[in-house]
């Protein structure tokens, strides 16, 4: 705030005769920014005239970043609410894009065509990644921990990580300490990993080393840590930018290079991971982006598990599949009934109470959507388990998992969701393995 601020301030006392106030960005003793505000009273005699000021100054950087917070917050919430609404139309066009690409994969053989195929394909798998990524971003991906060693998570993606990077950057990897379980979503872990390589590679445009370093921080009280360090040598970033990197479609990229999602993906699953992160960078200087997880004492789950044998279906069961979205219920009546199943169709909740009440055989299990005009999926459920309690029920939507939490289903053993777009494979399993268990395989 200059001297002429001040006395604006004075003359504005004078001539208007009140208090003024005005907030000011002063610079602390210990080099630190404060935002405070600046109030002015004056004093005047019986003329009117100004005879005495009284200034004072009240620290307000707390209030003003509790209401940045806020502002974020309701801004992030804002978006998040607009990328899963977005994410939930994508998922069930590139579905649809998927699901009829690969019958066409399976039945045309050596074709011409195979080549042109295969890139529809590509294309589409690189939309439902933006679309997951969206889904990540907007918390609509609800969380499925299990304890895992981190060391083991990342020499599994090794060789993708080294194809993803090219040939021109070195990838070096450095464990410093015997184990790292950390108790994460392992789908979501994977998706932080190859977006900060990603984002390390970018920084590198002709070639450079990416390092991942996974210690432990054992602070002399609370709980110990696992840290996973991701380090470039790539042009860094300034202060600006930096303060900007987790935001929402900020990118500095150009048109067509990027989402602007990356990053803000990434803080978004490790803030809800119960982690944090910390990143370090200068111009010229790399970058270093720190993870830090509460390290979990039991072991992993999958430990000491045997497989279960599994056995094939009869391919004779009756399958009801409810969905409004016609593209979308073709395709999985296709798909199962190219497999042997007895498919039929319903449009909504209450087409499918009539097509229940109306079949003579119970149905073996019912395809469902989650969200659907008129009779919800949830309420369909509930009036279709009332007429048969035993009703394998299977969930599909095109947001995740937290849509079946949030409408108040049952997660029990008749109740499973997959997520839109999954590939024929994915459903044939996942009808397979509910139709196993109804039948006293494999629990």
């Amino acid at each position: 705030t200059s001297v002429e601020d001040w006395k604006n301030l004075v003359t504005m006392v004078s001539t208007e005769k009140k208090l003024v106030q005005h907030e000011l960005h002063l610079i602390n003793s210990d080099n630190t920014a404060v935002t405070a505000t600046g109030t002015v009273t004056g004093k005047f005699n019986r003329k009117g005239k100004l005879v005495d000021l009284q200034f004072s100054v009240a620290d307000i950087s707390h209030r003003r970043r509790l209401e940045n917070e806020l502002s974020n917050s309701l801004k992030m919430e804002a978006v998040g609410r607009l990328a899963g609404g977005v994410a939930h139309d994508f998922n069930n066009i590139i579905a649809v894009i998927l699901g009829y690409s690969e019958i066409l994969m399976e039945n045309l053989g050596n074709t011409p065509f195979k080549n042109d195929i295969v890139e529809i394909r590509r294309a589409a798998e690189k939309a439902a990644d933006i679309a997951k990524q969206l889904l990540y971003f907007s918390r609509k991906q609800v969380e499925r921990p299990s304890i895992i060693n981190l060391m083991d998570s990342i020499q599994e993606m090794e060789k993708m990580l080294r194809r993803l990077i090219g040939e021109n950057i070195q990838l070096f990897m450095e464990f410093n300490t015997k184990e790292a379980f950390v108790a994460v979503d392992k789908g979501q872990i994977e998706q932080v990993l190859m977006n900060l390589v990603l984002n390390a590679r970018d920084a590198m445009p002709r070639g450079g080393i990416i390092r991942l370093l996974i210690r432990e921080d054992k602070p002399e009280t609370g709980q110990p840590q696992v840290i996973l360090e991701v380090t470039d040598s790539g042009t860094g970033m300034s202060e600006e930018i930096k303060e900007h990197i987790f935001d929402p479609f900020f990118s500095t990229k150009e048109n067509g290079k990027g989402t602007g999602l990356g990053l803000a993906t990434v803080d978004t699953i490790i803030s809800g991971a119960g982690g944090k992160i910390n990143v370090q960078s200068a111009p010229g200087k790399g970058s270093v982006f720190s993870l830090s997880f509460p390290k979990a004492t039991a072991i992993p789950d999958h430990m000491g598990k045997a497989a279960a044998p599994v056995s094939k279906p009869n391919m004779t069961e009756r399958i009801l599949v409810v969905e409004d979205d016609k593209n979308i219920r073709l395709l999985i009546a296709k798909i199962l009934g190219y497999h042997g199943y007895e498919v039929s169709q319903a449009e909504d909740g209450n087409a499918a109470m009539k097509a229940v009440n109306a079949t003579e055989k119970e149905f073996d299990l019912i395809i469902l959507d989650m969200i659907m005009p008129g009779m919800t999926g949830k309420e369909t459920s509930e009036l279709l388990r009332k007429r048969y309690p035993g009703l394998p029920i299977l969930f599909i939507s095109g947001y995740t998992d937290d849509t079946l939490i949030k409408n108040g289903c049952k997660n029990d053993k008749l109740t499973d969701f997959i997520t839109k777009p999954f590939d024929s494979d994915t459903l044939q399993k996942k009808v397979h393995e509910i139709i196993e268990r109804k039948n006293g395989g494999a629990s």
